[in-house]
C-alpha cells in the first residue's frame, strides 16, 4: 500500500481548520452549560476534550473524508442546537477551563499530524491526504515550521530527543527492516533532523533565514533542470549530499517559512493587546487572502507547481496561507465565547498537555507508530470498524501519556 500520493484539493486542506474550529465551539458552548462543579475535574475535562477535539478530526481523516461539507453542515447545526436548546449555568462561569489562541493552533497540529501519522499506514486513511511523491496538496506535514522560541533548557531537552531519535531512525529501520521512502528527505536524513535544525536556526538573526530562504527559492524558480534533478530517482548513494538531498535542500524553505510564521506570531501577540479580536481576526484573513492569491497566480498563471519534497515558492506560500488561515478561523469561534477573567486557565485538559507538551506529543506518536506497524500488517486490516478502533485506541494512548501532567 502507497504512502506517498499525488495530492488533494485545496477544499479539503482547509475544511480540516474548519472542523477544529466548531470543535472548540462546541466545547465552549458545553462547558458553559454544566451546572455542576463536579465536572470541571482534570479527567472529565480530558475525556471530553479528547473526545470533541480528536474524534472529529480522526473522522474527517477516514470515515467521513468523502463528506467533509456534510459533516461541516451536521457541527454548525450541532452547536446551534445546544447555543438555543440548552440554557447556560451561571454556576460555572468561574470556574470555565479557558485556552488562548496559541494553545488551540498547537492543538490543532498536533492532533491533524498525528492522526495522519498513525494512519497513513491503514487501508481507511484516504491516499490522497498522504504526502505528495513530487508535486500536489496534501493536509500531512505542513506543519513543520509552527516554533517560538523556547528556554534554553527546553531547547537543550528537544534537541537531546530530537538528534537521538534522528540519528537512531535509519539505524532501527535498518534492524527492524521498516520501509522507508527514500523521496520523503533522502537515504539517511528525516524529519526530526528537519525539526533539529530549525530548532537551531529559531535563535539565528532573522536577516539570515531570510536570505537563506529566499536564496533557495530563487534557485530552484530560475533553474527548472535542478528542480528536474532534484526531484529525479536518480541518487548517488556513496555521496552523503547527493543521497539526502530532499532534506538538505527543503531545509531553505521550511527556514523562510519559519522566519515570516514566527514574525507573524509576534504581530498578533501585539495586536491582540493593542486592538479588538475581530480587527485580529480580519488582519489574520486579509495575510491569508494576499498568500493565496500570490500562490494562485504562480500556480495557473505560471504553472509552477508545490513541491513538499524540496519546498520550493508555490509550497512555501502553501504553507503561510494554510497558518494564517487557521490563525483567522481558530479565532472566529473565540469572538462568540466570552470568557470571565476569574476563569481557571491553570485546569488540566487536554488542550493545555498538547500545548505544554508538543514534541513529547509528536514523539510519542511517531514511536507508537513504528511500534505498532513492527507488531502487526496494518494493510492486511480490511474492516473499517476495526481500523477505525485501532486508530482511536492509538490516538488516546498518545494523548493519554502524561495526562497527570
Amino acid at each position: 500500500m502507497p504512502r506517498l500520493s499525488t495530492g488533494t484539493n485545496q477544499f479539503e486542506t482547509l475544511a480540516l481548520p474548519a472542523i477544529f474550529a466548531f470543535s472548540i465551539l462546541i466545547r465552549n458552548l458545553i462547558l458553559k452549560r454544566l451546572n455542576s462543579k463536579k465536572y470541571f475535574t482534570s479527567i472529565y475535562l480530558f475525556f471530553l476534550d479528547y473526545f470533541i477535539f480528536v474524534f472529529p478530526q480522526l473522522l474527517a481523516m477516514t470515515l467521513l473524508a468523502d463528506h467533509l461539507i456534510e459533516f461541516i453542515g451536521f457541527l454548525f447545526m450541532l452547536s446551534i442546537f445546544i447555543k438555543y436548546f440548552f440554557p447556560k449555568s451561571k454556576e460555572t462561569a468561574q470556574h470555565f477551563p479557558s485556552c488562548d489562541m496559541y494553545t488551540y493552533l498547537r492543538v490543532f497540529v498536533q492532533i491533524s499530524t498525528a492522526v495522519a501519522i498513525l494512519g497513513v499506514d491503514f487501508r481507511i486513511f484516504p491516499r490522497r491526504f498522504a504526502k505528495t511523491i513530487s508535486y500536489g496538496t496534501s493536509p500531512s506535514k505542513k506543519q513543520n515550521y509552527n516554533y517560538s522560541k523556547k528556554s534554553i533548557l527546553q531547547f537543550f531537552y528537544s534537541m537531546t530527543a530530537l538528534m537521538i531519535l534522528g540519528f537512531g531512525k535509519p539505524l532501527l529501520m535498518s534492524i527492524f527492516n521498516y520501509r522507508h521512502e527514500l523521496t520523503e528527505y533522502g537515504t539517511h536524513w528525516n524529519f526530526f533532523m528537519t525539526l533539529a535544525v530549525l530548532k537551531i536556526v529559531a535563535f539565528l538573526p532573522s536577516i539570515i533565514s531570510i536570505l537563506i530562504g529566499i536564496f533557495g527559492s530563487i534557485c530552484l524558480a530560475s533553474q527548472q533542470d535542478f528542480e528536474n534533478y532534484l526531484l529525479s530517482d536518480n541518487r548517488n548513494y556513496d555521496s552523503i549530499l547527493d543521497s539526502n538531498r530532499e532534506g538538505l535542500i527543503s531545509l531553505c524553505g521550511y527556514v523562510l517559512i519559519l522566519d515570516i510564521s514566527r514574525r507573524f506570531g509576534d504581530d498578533m501577540k501585539n495586536l491582540l493587546n493593542a486592538i479588538s479580536s475581530w480587527q485580529s481576526t480580519a488582519y489574520s484573513f486579509a495575510l491569508t487572502g494576499l498568500y493565496y492569491s500570490l500562490y494562485y497566480i504562480i500556480t495557473v498563471y505560471f504553472d509552477y507547481q508545490p513541491s513538499r519534497r524540496i519546498a520550493n515558492l508555490p509550497y512555501i506560500l502553501q504553507c503561510l496561507g494554510a497558518t494564517h488561515y487557521t490563525t483567522a478561523i481558530v479565532q472566529i469561534p473565540m469572538l462568540f465565547s466570552t470568557i470571565s477573567k476569574h476563569s481557571n486557565e491553570n485546569l488540566p485538559t487536554l488542550l493545555n498537555y498538547i500545548g505544554s507538551w508538543s514534541l513529547t506529543t509528536f514523539l510519542s506518536a511517531n514511536i507508537l507508530t513504528g511500534i505498532i506497524n513492527v507488531s502487526i500488517q496494518t494493510d492486511q486490516i480490511y474492516s473499517n470498524a476495526l481500523q477505525f478502533f485501532i486508530l482511536f485506541g492509538r490516538r488516546k494512548e498518545v494523548e493519554g501519556g502524561r495526562r497527570e501532567d
